[in-house]
């Protein structure tokens, strides 16, 4: 008989639910993809635990951003990971989780065939960030990469790990690494990095302490002709972000700069919209002030020339 691919959108908090889907895709030789969106109260191992010889099955495993996982989940994840060799998605919110427990879970997120991994509030030391580079950079799929931190130090050897072992070009489009102490020594790991990632849509560098120096050392000569969107939110630009247009215009498809909180003027805001714009005509920032968008709106309406 033909395969057909199922996706499971769970809602749920019930376990007996979940766990009942389980045992039905468990029985089932027909599963080749299941995709499980939890809310609080959920657990994925409900309903892996009935399907763990499915081990080719195509699994998406995501959690609401703002829902955390329990402790005693993670554990039962991190037990059950390895029955399944073909993981795509894997979105978590690890809030509650101690330093232990995430370094367990780490350490069996192997799987080459990840497309999205996603871990929101990550107590990400330097150890953990050692065994989960090991991983990401043999992730040949990966699409999107999400590392939001709690304010932890990743040091020298955090950053060699996590962005120093890539070879080869990715499909990488999306990148957000926020929410650390991250010094000039190991930037440059990141800048190295980003000649992998040609494909380039998003990129999100939040609340990282960069300084307008760091940023214009991270862009200095990097090629990415499909980024469209850059945020750089939280970090100490101040006026020195006027610098960023010089790099900013070598992007033939940027469209939107996002500054939230990076103590920069709006007459900054207004120097490097003006000047961008001059060869990129539909590029703005976010945020601006009622009195900046009007006085852009009057320019626009006298057809100035940028």
């Amino acid at each position: 008989p033909t395969r057909r691919s199922s996706d499971l959108c769970v809602s749920l908090s019930s376990r007996n639910v979940l766990t009942a889907l389980g045992d039905i895709a468990g029985r089932s030789k027909s599963f080749n993809s299941v995709k499980l969106e939890l809310v609080k109260g959920g657990e994925f191992c409900d309903f892996l635990e009935p399907v763990k010889k499915l081990k080719d099955c195509s699994l998406q495993l995501s959690r609401r951003s703002l829902d955390t996982c329990t402790s005693a989940g993670m554990k039962r994840l991190s037990n059950l990971l390895p029955n399944f060799n073909n993981l795509s998605v894997l979105r978590l919110n690890l809030k509650d989780c101690s330093k232990i427990l995430v370094n367990q879970l780490v350490a069996v997120i192997t799987h080459s065939t990840v497309k999205i991994l996603q871990l929101n509030k990550v107590d990400l030391v330097e150890n953990t960030a050692i065994v989960l580079g090991g991983s990401v950079c043999k992730m040949s799929a990966l699409e999107v990469l999400v590392i939001e931190g709690k304010m932890n130090e990743l040091g020298l050897g955090g950053m060699r790990a996590l962005f120093g072992g890539f070879s080869r070009v990715i499909p990488l489009r999306e990148l957000e690494l926020s929410c650390f102490r991250v010094f000039n020594n190991g930037l440059r790991f990141l800048r190295n990095s980003f000649q992998f990632f040609p494909g380039m849509e998003e990129l999100r560098l939040v609340n990282l302490e960069l300084d307008d120096r760091d940023v214009g050392n991270l862009l200095s000569d990097v090629n990415f002709p499909e980024l469209h969107k850059l945020i750089l939110s939280k970090n100490r630009l101040g006026h020195g972000i006027t610098s960023i247009v010089s790099h900013i215009v070598r992007f033939p498809k940027v469209f939107q700069l996002v500054l939230e909180d990076v103590n920069c003027s709006e007459e900054d805001k207004k120097f490097v919209i003006e000047n961008v714009r001059k060869v990129r005509p539909v590029f703005g920032i976010y945020p601006l002030s009622p009195d900046t968008i009007e006085f852009l709106s009057k320019q626009e309406e006298r057809g100035d020339s940028y």
